[in-house]
């Protein structure tokens, strides 16, 4: 693997043989020269690879495999792909795309303004307010959401507006800052990483994004 790009997209996949190959058209084509692509895979035993195998020379830009032994999880995918982007000086930041499509892949272009303005890490929070027509979470689940990040931002004084999102981008200077081996290997790793920043003061921002339910596991 030789990363040369300072941008990588990293897509977990477990069983997304019916949704990764969408989510990877739906990168904006302005990104298609500044990024490279890391999916892990966490022994899919559907298509998921052979899909992207068999349809890899239809992207514009590179496309790096890690092929887990073995299910590591949610957590352990993180770590690896944390690990691996960290040992490259280029890499400057990595953001995380589920490859089950729950994220859309055109949100990226939300992120691309705040590239180099220094910040640690920028999370998106679902928003109905601000994406009414087209974010398809669930009420009961949207407010159950709200409510346990709200509770969690006054517990730890991190004001976040989303604990329990997995669209981030992070910035390998302070992913190096962090004990990657040793974080969580729960599903909870994205607000464990949260409490990190909180500890380290570290400079973040949540945006407004709309998640997909309709037809997404």
């Amino acid at each position: 693997m030789n990363i040369k790009k300072e941008t990588i997209i990293f897509i977990p996949c477990h069983n997304c043989e019916d949704y990764v190959m969408a989510t990877l058209r739906e990168i904006p084509s302005d990104l298609n020269n500044e990024i490279e692509v890391l999916i892990v895979d966490n022994i899919s035993s559907d298509n998921t690879v052979a899909t992207i195998e068999k349809n890899i020379n239809e992207f514009p830009f590179k496309i790096h495999f890690i092929k887990n032994q073995i299910n590591v999880g949610y957590s352990g995918s993180q770590k690896i792909a944390f690990t691996k982007v960290c040992e490259y000086p280029n890499v400057k930041r990595i953001i995380m795309l589920h490859g089950d499509g729950q994220y859309p892949g055109e949100l990226l272009s939300l992120l691309k303004p705040y590239f180099d303005k220094g910040y640690d890490f920028i999370n998106g929070y679902r928003s109905k307010k601000n994406f009414p027509l087209i974010d398809t979470t669930p009420w009961p689940t949207y407010f159950i959401i709200k409510l346990l990040s709200k509770i969690e931002s006054l517990a730890t004084g991190i004001d976040c507006k989303e604990w329990h999102s997995g669209f981030v981008m992070y910035s390998t200077k302070f992913l190096r800052k962090l004990p990657i081996p040793h974080l969580t290997n729960t599903m909870h790793i994205d607000g464990e990483i949260i409490m990190i920043a909180g500890l380290l003061k570290a400079r973040y921002k949540s945006i407004p994004i709309y998640k997909r339910y309709k037809k997404y596991s």
